[in-house]
């Protein structure tokens, strides 16, 4: 009766390490590809000195470099044991490209979704110049200042508190979520990347609680507060676009109409900047 009971706990054993084992050689990695989403092969960038090089990072450029860093890690393990924040930290650790997701594809695929990061701002740093995409992620920290054709220009109300590559900047005072708001404003308005920089020389944080916007036609845009930051840069902009004498001189100021609960902006030749 025993050595009975004996054979069942062995055949039991036997059939678990049986079930791991296949499960280890299905479940395995054997394929990890890599997709950009945001990659338009229709668009050929233009080579000048004053472009930006993560402009000219094609698809096959970012698909590889993505391998490179992680697929040996990833092949033979189990679908089950990935790890999504070592990805993530490899991935964004590039700079010019930022994780979507890590996808499973049952048995034994992995899918690497990543989008392209471009740079809009600079911030300064004790070491150099941190530079941003539209969500205030590190894509480089350089020695010099970028001219103000290459980047924009960002001065902050307070300190920075922590800023690596690959990792949102950690800001005081709420800048990184204000900053955040802007850039986020200008693509829906349909200043993406280029045509934001084309437009914005640079952005104060530091004066008085107020936004100020510089842009290169020489116009000064204040936003007198920093709430409804979107609200009021869709006035002022549109304002800057539809109104030729409000182009290239003097200020336009957008603020909260409390009287009214509305948003207001009004045009001044002077600026108080």
């Amino acid at each position: 009766m025993r050595n009975k009971k004996l054979i069942i706990i062995f055949i039991v054993i036997c059939s678990f390490a049986l079930l791991i084992l296949l499960g280890s050689l299905i479940f395995s990695v054997r394929q990890v590809e890599v997709y950009c989403y945001n990659y338009d092969s229709n668009k050929t960038p233009t080579q000048t000195e004053n472009d930006d090089l993560f402009t000219q990072v094609d698809d096959e450029t970012i698909r590889d470099a993505v391998l490179a860093l992680v697929e040996d890690s990833l092949m033979g393990k189990s679908v089950f044991l990935i790890d999504d924040k070592a990805i993530e930290k490899k991935v964004n650790s590039l700079g010019y490209v930022v994780l979507m997701n890590v996808e499973r594809k049952f048995p034994n695929r992995i899918y690497i979704n990543v989008i392209k990061s471009y740079r809009y701002v600079q911030i300064k740093l004790e070491e150099g110049y941190a530079l941003l995409d539209r969500d205030c992620m590190v894509s480089e920290i350089v020695p010099e200042r970028l001219s103000p054709e290459n980047i924009i220009n960002v001065t902050l109300s307070g300190p920075v508190i922590k800023c690596n590559v690959g990792e949102k900047i950690e800001l005081s005072n709420n800048d990184g979520v204000i900053l955040t708001d802007i850039l986020t404003t200008l693509e829906k308005l349909d200043y993406e990347f280029s045509k934001a920089k084309a437009l914005l020389k640079s952005i104060n944080l530091s004066k008085n609680g107020n936004v100020y916007l510089e842009t290169h036609s020489g116009v000064l845009i204040k936003l007198l507060g920093t709430d409804y930051i979107e609200e009021k840069l869709r006035l002022a902009v549109s304002l800057f676009v539809n109104y030729p004498t409000m182009r290239h001189s003097g200020q336009i100021t957008a603020y909260r109409n409390e009287t009214q609960s509305r948003i207001d902006a009004s045009y001044s030749e002077n600026s108080d900047y």
